[in-house]
């Protein structure tokens, strides 16, 4: 551990501080920071959007569609902004209605902005209830930040995100939508082939269902958390009942999964606590909290539970250690 009585120059000092705001600004994984717009553009096109996903719901399984979810903010979300002018006020965008069912929740900035949204929004008691059933949704959909996008089944199961993307177009994104449908038409045949099978093939094409959709669901930082595991819970369990002695190898699979979210989740809460601690500029305590999780890093890294290809969290954690030096190198001086 670093010795934290050593003495720097005060010029030293002010370098140092600007350092751990650069590290830790950057490792802590905070809400999406949204740009603002001056006013929001009404839109041009005849598409129908519902305002409740039960009512849409209701409709897409009266005429065998799909859903498409759009979590927006009107006024205050610039790419929500853009996502408006470039996709959905479009003429070529009215072709979505043939497979799908549309749901625009606005979200006011208000309720984005506060962590108790609902007891900010004006409109009576109508709309406080409104806006605390859209709270709900975005909670259940995992959707951190806006624009968001999710396609769903008739039954309200996701099977694709998305969201603005510069340069989308109509046609991009009809593409993409139209790929989740495809996903969850495979799915489906997946999950009927199931339906004629038992024992070990059947939990293989459970196995398959779930693989036609959980490619599109996106990382775990970009929904901070796992919609597979919070939509197919009861899939999940079935499988790994089935494979119970992981003779397919689907037991360990998601078994790795739940570990994998579980890590991810005790990543959050380390990184917001040090958030805490700079806002509070207690860095002390942020050294004290960082040497007190690296067991658990080095434990973690050695299961291989918070590592992996192209795992991002695995990264940030990794960077502990160094974070650590930096940490003690910039708290004060001790008489």
């Amino acid at each position: 551990m670093m010795n934290v009585n050593r003495r720097m120059s005060p010029s030293a000092a002010r370098n140092h501080a600007i350092l751990l705001g650069v590290v830790l600004s950057t490792c802590v994984c905070s809400p999406v920071a949204l740009p603002r717009a001056a006013s929001s553009e009404a839109s041009a096109n005849k598409v129908e959007w519902v305002r409740s996903i039960d009512e849409a719901l209701k409709l897409a399984q009266q005429n065998d569609k799909d859903v498409l979810i759009n979590f927006t903010g009107h006024g205050w979300c610039h790419n929500c902004t853009l996502l408006e002018h470039e996709v959905f006020a479009q003429p070529e965008f009215a072709v979505v209605t043939e497979h799908f069912v549309l749901v625009e929740l606005d979200f006011p900035s208000a309720v984005f902005d506060t962590e108790d949204g609902e007891k900010d929004a004006s409109g009576g008691a109508a709309e406080t209830n409104r806006i605390k059933r859209y709270r709900e949704w975005q909670s259940q959909y995992l959707v951190p930040g806006m624009p968001t996008v999710v396609v769903t089944d008739a039954h309200g199961k996701p099977v694709g995100y998305t969201g603005y993307e510069k340069g989308v177009t109509p046609a991009s994104f009809l593409n993409q939508v139209e790929k989740y449908r495809d996903a969850r038409l495979a799915r489906d045949r997946e999950l009927k082939e199931a339906d004629g099978n038992a024992g070990k093939e059947r939990a293989a094409h459970l196995d398959a269902a779930l693989e036609c959709v959980a490619p599109f669901f996106g990382g775990l930082e970009d929904r901070n958390g796992d919609p597979l595991l919070n939509w197919y819970a009861d899939v999940v369990a079935e499988i790994c009942r089935l494979d119970t002695d992981n003779a397919l190898g689907l037991e360990t699979k998601y078994e790795r999964r739940r570990q994998t979210l579980k890590s991810f989740v005790e990543a959050e809460k380390v990184f917001a606590k040090l958030n805490e601690f700079q806002l509070k500029s207690q860095y002390k305590e942020a050294l004290a909290l960082i040497e007190q999780v690296l067991p658990a890093v080095a434990t973690r890294k050695s299961t291989g539970a918070w590592w992996g290809p192209g795992n991002s969290t695995s990264n940030r954690i990794s960077s502990i250690p160094r974070r650590s030096t930096m940490l003690a190198d910039c708290l004060p001086v001790r008489n």
